[in-house]
Formats: C-alpha cells, structure tokens, sequence
C-alpha cells in the first residue's frame, strides 16, 4: 500500500517513524520504501505493536511517497501513523505556520500572501497569548518578524502559531453537549472503534479486506 506524506519548508535530511499492528498471532515482515528507495525490511512477533524507525531518510520538499509491504505471506497487518521528522525553513504554508523553538529567540516566517498577520504563543491550551511585538516587512510574499517577550522567568520549548487574518478558522456550528448512552447495558455491541475511514489493513497472503 502506498500513502502520501506531504512536507513543506524542507531543509535537510529527516527520519521517520510508522506505528504497525500485527493482527494475526504469526512473524510479521514488512518492506519499507521511500519515494521508490527501499528503507528496511522491519520484523517483529505476534499479536503486538511494532514503531519501524528510519533515519536519515531522503525526503522532498512536496509529496512523499510511503510504500509499505507485507511479505510475510497469510498475515494481517494495520498501520497506525506515520511521523516524518525533519528541519524545515520559517516559511508559511496556507498563510500560517506552527512552530516550537526554545525561548530567548527571535524569529522571521517568510510566505504569507497577506500583511495582516498574528503571533500567538499557544504552548498552553489554556494559556493562549498574542504577541505584540512584530513587524511585517516585504510585499506578497510578507515576512513576519517576532522577539517574544515574556512578564517574569519563562524558560524552555515555546510553541507558536503565526498566521495571516484570512487563515483563521471559525466554528461551523456550536451545539450543547447531549450525554451518549455507550455505556448502556441496553447496547449489544461487544466493543466499539473510532478511528478515520483512510485507515486500512495491509493483508498479506489469500486475505482479502478493507479495514473500517
């Protein structure tokens, strides 16, 4: 099966890690390949978990092509994640970019396609800030430039979000919370799974199927 990690903003050389599930209790091996290069071969035993970490790892700035094949013959085999780490330049991607950066720094994001622009310091859902001190320089493309400044001793990771005016989200629709009944004696269900319909199997062998 192939899948399709976009990037942007590349810089460099990365690593990768995919999240698989064994589902049938047998030796699981799995071919890995990136952008047609092969990656590794990854082994692991039984009805478990399995994290395959590649580094480095050749990536592009743009789509990614992941291959993932099962070639343990009858096996069942679920893909949980992929992670792609990597450098990548302060530049905007749909007018607005999310970054972390220890504290202390200034910072310059390049890319946006507008001059009304925000800074929040969003490391805390709770605790969201909006930095005043930035400037806005060029014309399509504008560059945001920021020097956090901070009440009191601040120190560590940051996180935060620039982002044009236009690249703000807002709501579709806001409705009161009404209790579920899940937990009800009255259901017959002997388990319940949420997860997102592009979630697959990767079957091996005479199996045939779609995960859902």
């Amino acid at each position: 099966m192939d899948f399709t990690l976009p990037i942007t903003g590349f810089a460099g050389e990365g690593s990768m890690a995919i999240r698989m599930y064994g589902i049938a209790d047998t030796n699981h091996v799995v071919k890995v390949s990136v952008n047609g290069t092969p990656a590794g071969t990854f082994e692991w035993n039984s009805i478990a978990y399995y994290t395959a970490v590649i580094s480095p790892v050749d990536l592009l700035d743009g789509n990614n092509t992941v291959a993932i094949q099962c070639v343990s013959g009858t096996d069942s085999i679920a893909l949980d994640w992929i992670e792609a780490t990597y450098e990548r330049d302060f530049f905007a991607s749909g007018n607005m970019l999310t970054f972390a950066h220890e504290q202390g720094y200034g910072y310059q994001v390049e890319g946006f396609t507008s001059d009304d622009l925000f800074v929040f310091d969003v490391t805390s859902a709770h605790d969201v800030k909006v930095l005043a001190n930035c400037q806005v320089s060029g014309g399509n493309p504008y560059t945001l430039a920021c020097e956090p400044l901070y009440d009191g001793n601040i120190a560590g990771e940051r996180t935060f979000l620039s982002l044009a005016a236009d690249a703000v989200k807002t709501p579709a629709a806001v409705e009161r919370d009404t209790a579920s009944d899940l937990a009800d004696t009255a259901n017959g269900a002997d388990y319940i799974l949420i997860t997102h319909r592009d979630i697959n199997l990767l079957l091996c062998g005479d199996r045939r199927g779609r995960g859902r």
